[in-house]
């Protein structure tokens, strides 16, 4: 967006909007996982989605004319465990893996240079963080990230510039990018990220589909950029500003659960 642009929209406020969400036969709508549809949590494992918001997503799941998926930077497998078996599209570790709501799934893999520079990559933040035992590290298939969340904030922050000092050095190698995200930092192989994996999910779709795209993060706005002006809009979630690429916004993940709940009853003659 340019600086004049006032920002996003408030989504509850755009009657233009919800006529399209009665009106367009085709609906994908794809959502983020954590600060969209879980709150942030500092133990990762238990951020479980807000109460109530999976018997919400269950019911648009079984309406005719809305498909869901579930994009995020964690692997498919730990969506499972927080979502359960929810029988929808889920594109996790930034697109790096993609799993079809009929199980099908396709993974992509780093190649020899990309693999070494990530364990590399690894060993380095390791040895940083053996003074820091509050972050925590995580190894994906095409990226490694740092976590601090739940450390105080001048110290998360030193230990990002810390790690993000050396991981700088890796990204003369071709194929390599660094990424802040809400809670921490990764680094990863470039071309391969919700952006992709929301194109991937589109290529198979109806040509009249109206893409709803939900996130709350700096990764996210890969997403925005694919669907914004071409086949839907992007939805940030937090406070408005004009450093998003989505029109509109929602206020937290309470909005989120009242959001879903609207479109329910907005596409409740879709079953």
């Amino acid at each position: 967006m340019t600086s004049d642009n006032p920002g996003p929209s408030h989504v509850f406020k755009d009657r233009n909007f919800w006529q399209n969400v009665r009106l367009v036969r085709h609906k994908l709508l794809a959502i983020d996982y954590d600060g969209t549809l879980a709150p942030f949590c500092i133990d990762r494992m238990t951020a479980f989605p807000l109460p109530g918001i999976m018997d919400t997503l269950l019911n648009i799941r079984d309406t005719k004319h809305t498909s869901i998926a579930i994009i995020s930077g964690r692997p498919v497998n730990e969506i499972l465990f927080l979502m359960g078996e929810i029988n929808v599209d889920i594109v996790g570790s930034h697109g790096a893996e993609i799993r079809r709501h009929d199980g099908t799934i396709w993974t992509f893999h780093p190649g020899s240079k990309q693999k070494n520079m990530l364990k590399q990559s690894e060993e380095q933040a390791l040895s940083i963080l053996s003074e820091f035992h509050e972050a925590r590290i995580e190894r994906k298939l095409n990226s490694i990230a740092v976590h601090t969340r739940g450390m105080k904030p001048d110290r998360a922050e030193f230990v990002e510039k810390q790690i993000f000092s050396v991981w700088v050095r890796n990204l003369q190698e071709d194929g390599m990018e660094c990424r802040r995200f809400n809670g921490g930092i990764e680094l990863r192989c470039k071309g391969i990220n919700k952006g992709t994996g929301i194109s991937n999910l589109l290529r198979d779709q109806s040509p009249d589909l109206f893409c709803v795209y939900i996130g709350d993060d700096d990764t996210d706005e890969d997403a925005f950029k694919v669907i914004e002006g071409r086949c839907g809009t992007g939805i940030k979630v937090g406070l408005p500003t004009s450093k998003t690429l989505a029109s509109r916004c929602l206020q937290d993940v309470q909005e989120v659960s009242r959001f879903l709940i609207e479109w329910c009853n907005v596409t409740i003659n879709d079953r």
